[in-house]
């Protein structure tokens, strides 16, 4: 579990993708009502990535004139004030980028998160199953040296 000087930062840091991702300029008061906001949205397990996820999502559709999507849907306490909202809406913003191909969907969210389009992951062409990667792990150890380090070099690019 986070400290709270740990916590302090990293809802300074959110916010200031907040304010970065929407165009927003709001205020984050430490002492107050947006600070208990983000704490409660951070409890729900949510990341920097799901907010880029949801304004790109959402600017999308206000791009489109979608019914129920204006520059409101962007306003702190509509977008991160109200968790069940926010869920919601990330929900639709996965279906759709699962929908649309899901390499295009990385990629905008790479991009709107403030990362390069070097940083998208394998083609699917390469991705293997869990239980294919297991099977050769459990049956040789040369396998499984290889496997761990696939994924230590995984989780350095994450």
């Amino acid at each position: 579990m986070s400290s709270v000087p740990d916590r302090v930062v990293e809802i300074r840091r959110l916010h200031a993708a907040y304010v970065r991702l929407t165009g927003l300029s709001v205020v984050l008061d430490l002492a107050g009502y947006r600070e208990r906001l983000w704490f409660d949205w951070l409890r729900m397990g949510w990341t920097e990535g799901d907010l880029a996820v949801v304004v790109g999502y959402v600017k999308r559709c206000i791009a489109r004139n979608e019914r129920g999507f204006n520059y409101g849907t962007l306003k702190f306490g509509s977008l991160v004030g109200q968790v069940d909202r926010f869920e919601e809406l990330l929900a639709e913003a996965r279906a759709v980028g699962r929908g649309r191909g899901g390499d295009q969907a990385r990629a905008a969210v790479l991009r709107e998160s403030g990362r390069g389009e070097a940083e998208i992951r394998n083609p699917k062409s390469e991705i293997r199953s869990a239980g294919a990667i297991a099977a050769g792990v459990i049956s040789d150890p040369g396998r499984a040296a290889a496997a761990l380090e696939e994924l230590r070099k995984m989780k350095a690019n994450l």
